[in-house]
């Protein structure tokens, strides 16, 4: 299967009960929450091109999941992630510094919120502008592809299916 995917940054922190939204996109970012040094240094690594981007988000994505879980509100583990994936520390560093970062992140949750309805991450937007979210575990490595496959195909294009939800509990039943 392939897979062209564009990743947009989408705070949490930002639609939380009793955040004031037009006060917090100008608050510093160690107010922003604890994922806006992510969502910083992806714009920032973007700006490297797509190739290291895509690297960099996978090693975050690896970094954070194994056994080691990087924190997302520390610059210097994701500037480690980052020189490890080939990005130009120098150049990141200073692009790190450029307030449009901010914008550019805030035009991607603005769109999140008042074109797809998003409340949480992961969600998914197709081409056809279906979206829609999962909250998972991590599958079995042999069912990884079959599972996204399902999803695609149950979600992709069936905009009849508003919701699914297992009961809590007892989910996640035999989780490790």
């Amino acid at each position: 299967m392939e897979l062209d995917i564009t990743w947009k940054s989408f705070v949490l922190d930002a639609n939380k009960d009793g955040v004031d939204y037009e006060l917090f996109w100008q608050s510093p970012i160690e107010d922003q929450g604890r994922s806006m040094y992510a969502h910083k240094i992806g714009k920032a690594a973007l700006r490297q091109g797509q190739e290291l981007f895509s690297r960099l988000n996978l090693n975050i994505y690896i970094s954070r999941h194994s056994g080691k879980r990087i924190r997302l509100d520390k610059y210097d583990e994701l500037l480690a992630v980052a020189v490890h994936s080939g990005l130009n520390k120098e150049k990141l560093l200073l692009d790190l510094e450029d307030p449009i970062l901010i914008s550019e992140i805030r035009k991607d949750h603005d769109e999140a919120l008042g074109t797809h309805g998003v409340f949480g991450t992961p969600t998914f937007v197709f081409e056809n502008g279906q979206s829609a979210f999962v909250k998972t575990l991590m599958p079995p490595e042999s069912d990884a592809c079959q599972a996204f496959s399902d999803f695609i195909a149950l979600f992709g294009d069936r905009d009849y299916i508003g919701e699914i939800k297992r009961p809590q509990p007892p989910w996640p039943k035999n989780a490790d």
